[in-house]
């Protein structure tokens, strides 16, 4: 697939070169049509499952810098992506020693009323037996000087609330080794900026990621998240390491107030006799959360809420927890869990405390209808190698 949409590209950035090479006498009919069939070549080759493609007053066919009008994507429920004003500038020379050198790619406008629907091309989810994070190695080496778009209109379906921004950034991908850095700023009045940087490399499986989020209120992450009121929110994720043995630091702030910190561990080991890796994570949060939440969830969550968890995942599928505890004022999770590829339970060893210590009423989080209840105390216990019946206490 990568080498079906590179082709298309690769054709298209050599066809300066061969300009070259035509007779210096030709006509501007024969220019136009030249144009007309290039643009037909790129609405065809962009084009696929569940996407359209129209592209409309391009110019610049066979010189360094092309652009066009407009560019526009399309589903079954009509267009849904639009890039005005567009222009990409490359270095000819560079195809020659197989590299695309791309010194600018930029846009006025990127218009984005909604997603695509869900019938468009690459939106299957990697099955769990999945093998682990690579870049793709291409032919050619490929590097983005300036990637630049001066506005950029999210629409309210796409995170409940409409949105207006720039970005800019740079990226480079050659050899199996990649890097990106980008910086998104709220151009609409509301303050919120995001800034990203990532690299990876297949041979050293080096990784790092530096993520940093500040919005004002009613920003999008408190949208999407859904905390009450919408309050101002910064999120920082930081981390470097090789990717079979990851940590990255979590902080997440309101108003700013902490709420949520920790960390989240990654490994991957081969086991003595096996060829695939064993992928085992660590997650271990906590923090005062209950301004995340309505006011009457308070009296459950309390001021202090931790969430340790550990667990492996199987080449073949498996996901076992081998330990999992959740401690707040309301509730004491503790226990372990095993599930198989075919996400049934292999064995289950839970028990759970519910209430708050002065025995009032306490109001459980979720939709639907209000529950309340002082007190509860649950253990569950299964064994798929002792048979297929489970015990379940509850009081």
């Amino acid at each position: 697939m990568m080498m079906q949409r590179l082709l298309p590209l690769a054709l298209c950035l050599f066809l300066p070169l061969t300009a070259a090479a035509q007779d210096a006498a030709a006509t501007d009919a024969q220019s136009d049509a030249d144009r007309g069939w290039l643009t037909g070549f790129l609405e065809e080759n962009l084009s696929g499952a569940g996407r359209d493609v129209r592209v409309e007053g391009f110019a610049g066919a066979f010189s360094s810098r092309a652009t066009f009008t407009s560019m526009s994507f399309a589903d079954d429920d009509g267009v849904w992506l639009t890039i005005r004003d567009g222009a990409i500038q490359w270095n000819r020379s560079a195809l020659l020693a197989g590299r695309i050198e791309i010194r600018e790619l930029t846009a006025a406008e990127i218009d984005l009323p909604r997603t695509p629907g869900s019938g468009a091309e690459g939106t299957d989810l990697p099955a769990p037996e999945a093998s682990g994070f690579a870049l793709p190695e291409l032919p050619v080496s490929v590097q983005i000087g300036t990637l630049k778009a001066e506005r950029v209109v999210l629409g309210e379906a796409v995170f409940g609330a409409e949105a207006v921004f720039s970005l800019e950034g740079t990226g480079q991908l050659a050899g199996g080794e990649g890097s990106a850095e980008l910086t998104v700023n709220r151009i609409d009045g509301a303050r919120g900026e995001l800034s990203f940087t990532g690299a990876y490399a297949n041979a050293t499986r080096q990784a790092t990621v530096d993520l940093l989020l500040s919005e004002g209120e009613g920003g999008i992450a408190s949208t999407l998240i859904g905390i009450p009121g919408n309050p101002a929110v910064t999120l920082a994720v930081s981390g470097t390491g090789p990717i079979d043995n990851f940590g990255a630091d979590v902080v997440l702030t309101t108003n700013g107030q902490p709420r949520l910190s920790g960390r989240v561990e990654l490994l991957a080991q081969v086991p003595e006799g096996q060829t695939e890796p064993v992928r085992s994570f660590r997650v271990d949060l906590g923090g005062d959360v209950a301004p995340l939440f309505l006011p009457a969830y308070r009296d459950f969550f309390g001021t202090e809420i931790r969430l340790v968890a550990a667990g492996a995942r199987q080449p073949t599928g498996e996901l076992a927890l081998s330990d999992l505890s959740l401690q707040a004022r309301g509730i004491d999770l503790r226990g372990q869990l095993q599930v198989g590829a075919d996400g049934l339970p292999v064995l289950a060893d839970l028990s759970a405390r519910l209430g708050l210590e002065d025995g009032s009423e306490m109001l459980l989080p979720g939709s639907g209808t209000p529950t309340r209840l002082r007190a509860a105390v649950l253990t569950l216990g299964f064994d798929a190698t002792e048979g297929r019946t489970g015990t379940l206490r509850a009081r």
